[in-house]
């Protein structure tokens, strides 16, 4: 946050008394810009600059000032760290190192940089997630393109190609939470798209591996945009269809999964799935 005064730097909160500034990282450009903060046994992580340094990895153990972990890129060139962790009693995170790119980065007193995809042009590796004692997350790969790697704390491995070839099962870039990944039991489950159902709820097992069981559920229709025709995708047993104007009027009925809609007017309409599993709703534009 900042106060107008001494930039943007970390502040603090009791919950009773008035938000104060915590610590002052530069005095020099007036902003430290500390951010992607994270809690891991007790130390909080973060990247931050100094004025002289870039940004690089901080830390703070509650006690003492906070402190850089490391001068990654000597003077002031930027490592720029984000999305921190702990794991095999070092420090993780996303950095961007010369001669790397944006690459998995492990620190314990000394730096080493896992070159998910070799050269200059980084992997950009994010939504760590711990399962089965090793570290998952999305990375891309120039002959896989974006696709789900693991590390037991050496060289990551691809986990699978979910969409084959160079494309990408998540071809998002951003930092949507529906490109996060989370552990269900002994199932790791993450949104993709394998190229055939589009972007669906998918499983993976550390024994099994991906199956073709591997998705969860999916239903879609297409083309969409439509002219004439409209065909419903599911894994799912399809017992009904019915079509909807946005005011809620109901326009058309189906008991089948492939149907014509050339009759209806052009415009956006919600399509109402009856499945074995539920109703689901999508939304369809009619040319």
């Amino acid at each position: 946050a900042t106060d107008g005064v001494n930039g943007r730097e970390l502040w603090q909160y009791n919950g009773v008394a008035n938000p104060s500034l915590f610590f002052d990282f530069n005095e020099i450009t007036n902003d430290g810009n500390p951010a992607f903060l994270k809690v891991s046994n007790g130390i909080l992580y973060f990247s931050a600059t100094d004025g002289a340094t870039g940004v690089e990895p901080w830390k703070y153990d509650g006690i003492s000032n906070p402190t850089m972990v490391a001068d990654l890129e000597l003077g002031s060139g930027s490592s720029n760290p984000r999305y921190f962790f702990e794991f095999d009693s070092r420090l993780w995170f996303n950095g961007t190192i010369t001669g790397f790119g944006q690459e998995l980065v492990s620190y314990n007193g000394l730096v080493e940089v896992y070159d998910v995809n070799p050269g200059a042009i980084g992997s950009d590796p994010r939504y760590f997630t711990l399962y089965a004692n090793e570290i998952y997350f999305r990375a891309t790969e120039v002959t896989t393109g974006r696709e789900i790697w693991k590390t037991d704390g050496t060289q990551p491995t691809l986990v699978a190609d979910v969409n084959s070839g160079t494309s990408s099962s998540s071809s998002d870039w951003n930092l949507s939470t529906k490109k996060s990944m989370v552990v269900l039991g002994n199932n790791l489950i993450f949104g993709a798209d394998n190229g055939i159902v589009g972007e669906e709820l998918f499983k993976f097992n550390s024994t099994a591996g991906l199956t073709d069981n591997s998705v969860l559920s999916y239903i879609n229709l297409h083309p969409n945009p439509t002219l004439n025709h409209v065909t419903i995708n599911s894994n799912n047993s399809i017992d009904k269809v019915e079509i909807y104007a946005t005011s809620g009027e109901l326009i058309q009925t189906e008991f089948t999964t492939d149907f014509s809609v050339a009759l209806i007017s052009s415009g956006m309409y919600l399509v109402k799935v009856y499945t074995s599993q539920g109703i689901n709703t999508l939304r369809l534009i009619k040319e």
